[in-house]
């Protein structure tokens, strides 16, 4: 996925199983909850996607990554 830096919002997730983001190129700031984390080139995430998460704001003028979800099958 590439996100361009603009002054829109991107949205926000909520969701079933987890969530792995893997930075690919560039910077963004991705919410979890209440934190914040910045995820540069090499850096990995995985959160539970029950929780509301996502990417907050792109810091550079593109963000590159590479995500996962899996889902819990009831």
């Amino acid at each position: 996925v590439t996100l361009r830096r603009q002054d829109a919002v991107p949205p926000v997730y909520v969701g079933n199983g987890v969530v792995f983001v893997h930075a690919l190129e560039g910077e963004a700031v991705y919410g979890y909850g209440k934190q914040e984390f910045s995820l540069r080139a090499g850096d990995s995430i995985c959160v539970d996607a029950e929780m509301r998460h996502g990417i907050l704001s792109v810091q550079t003028p593109e963000f590159r990554f590479l995500t996962v979800q899996a889902e819990v099958q009831r």
